[in-house]
């Protein structure tokens, strides 16, 4: 009887902590929250930072893994247009430049990084990262992970980022509106 009764309060207890999460996974905003949310639980990381970080690199989700970043701008050709007669100097430039690195998919990861090296998992390839919302998110969250065993959790955000200070105070503005929003 009383494991019966235990069990009661456990699926009772289960069941509305799950729709308190979903209630949450509303306020977020992201129209993949609930999928953020299930890859977050399975590999033990905090939803909110989760959120957080999947904000900031792809806004709401609705492009889901269809997003490219900025990349890096590399100088592929510079040539002098104009000279200082006096001091046969050049004084303005024609520079043709590239990007390069565009980051991909919901989690924005670098594509000229190994990500199967740096995250020891064979899912997080540059073609299944590319190709794979699931793979792209799960990789994502991996390196959060890594950001938190080297940071700390309050830390992460910045270190996804590559140590971005303003990277972290936006993310933790996104968290603190999930927060106010759940308060109402």
């Amino acid at each position: 009887m009383k494991l019966l009764i235990l069990s009661v309060i456990a699926a009772l207890t289960l069941g509305a902590a799950s729709t308190k999460d979903r209630a949450l996974e509303g306020l977020t905003g992201l129209t993949d929250a609930h999928q953020l949310a299930a890859h977050a639980d399975s590999l033990h990381a905090p939803k909110r930072v989760v959120w957080g970080i999947a904000w900031q690199e792809s806004r709401d989700g609705s492009h889901g893994n269809k997003v490219r970043g900025q990349g890096i701008l590399r100088l592929i050709k510079s040539s002098c247009y104009m000279w200082d007669g006096a001091t046969g100097k050049c004084i303005q430039y024609n520079e043709t430049l590239q990007r390069i690195c565009r980051e991909v998919g919901r989690m924005q990861l670098n594509p000229c990084v190994s990500w199967t090296q740096v995250l020891h998992s064979p899912r997080c390839s540059l073609k299944r990262i590319t190709e794979s919302y699931d793979d792209n998110v799960y990789c994502g969250i991996l390196n959060i992970k890594r950001a938190a065993k080297d940071h700390g959790w309050t830390k992460a955000p910045s270190f996804y980022n590559g140590g971005n200070a303003a990277y972290q105070k936006d993310v933790e503005a996104w968290m603190g509106h999930l927060t106010l929003k759940e308060l109402q």
